[in-house]
């Protein structure tokens, strides 16, 4: 159910909340047109997308979710797994009544939307797949030491000069929206559901780490991108040129001057691909 209505002095909040599946689901919702549902990935929640979501809400609907456990939505005491966070994706696509939606996942965001994709196909128009995890095998040791670094506690002991260390590849380099992105992170570190937060940390990066979503890439009928930063430390794009030979609608495009985030370090030409694709598409 939806929840939050404004008073009629106010102005429409762009921010929505809806209950799904006993959980409390904060999302960005604004725009008409063909629906577009973006998907943030780890440390992540709707401001991921920040720079480009007015901008595509003039030409499309346009869902952020801020996935349970992250951002505004509710963080509970369960074991996130990816069929928990695609049954919400499911729920929210069925109560907003979308139909032939466009998904969009950065990083551990585009894992799951290659999942949901696969497994509900009939609801899935295209799939925008940006700088995407899942598509490399790591092996135990690098997995270990994943899963060592961030367990729960040292997740409780962050502090800026950690995220400094932690954020910066994800960037080219210093622009507005690093700074802002660095600016979110550490007031999370204040907020009173931080511990929380910091347990959902902990048992999703080992998921996230650990899954292969190759074994779906053949699967998806529908046309699909891999959007990826020319610049992307954290998964080059070596991947994505052998990832992309596995779907049968497929293409790679790159975004110049972008990392890992390319939706945050080259927003114009991020903006500029995604709407070629979806015009190649019939999606406009």
């Amino acid at each position: 159910m939806i929840e939050g209505p404004n008073t009629a002095a106010e102005a429409p909040s762009l921010i929505r909340t809806r209950t799904l599946l006993g959980t409390r689901v904060v999302y960005y919702d604004h725009g008409t047109g063909p629906a577009l549902l973006l998907i943030h990935g780890m440390f992540g929640d709707h401001l991921d997308w920040e720079p480009v979501l007015e901008p595509l809400s003039a030409e499309y609907r346009v869902i952020a979710v801020d996935l349970p456990g992250f951002g505004e939505s509710d963080k509970p005491d369960v074991a996130y797994s990816t069929e928990l966070f695609t049954e919400i994706l499911s729920e929210l696509v069925d109560e907003l009544e979308l139909r032939d939606v466009t998904v969009v996942g950065n990083s551990f965001g585009g894992e799951l939307a290659a999942i949901y994709a696969a497994t509900k196909p009939e609801r899935v128009r295209a799939l925008v797949l940006v700088s995407t995890g899942g598509l490399n095998v790591r092996g135990e040791e690098e997995l270990e030491l994943i899963e060592k670094n961030f367990c729960e506690a040292n997740l409780l002991a962050l502090t800026p000069q950690y995220h400094e260390l932690m954020f910066s590849p994800i960037f080219t380099g210093q622009s507005e929206w690093r700074a802002r992105y660095l600016e979110k992170q550490n007031r999370k570190l204040t907020r009173p559901d931080y511990a929380a937060y910091a347990r959902t940390l902990a048992r999703c990066i080992p998921l996230a780490s650990r899954l292969d979503i190759r074994g779906y890439l053949p699967k998806l009928d529908c046309p699909t991108m891999l959007l990826w930063g020319d610049s992307d430390r954290v998964f080059p794009s070596a991947i994505a040129a052998d990832a992309v030979k596995q779907l049968k609608h497929g293409e790679l495009r790159m975004i110049s001057d972008a990392g890992h985030a390319p939706q945050l370090d080259n927003p114009a030409h991020f903006i500029a691909q995604l709407d070629t694709f979806l015009a190649t598409h019939g999606i406009a």
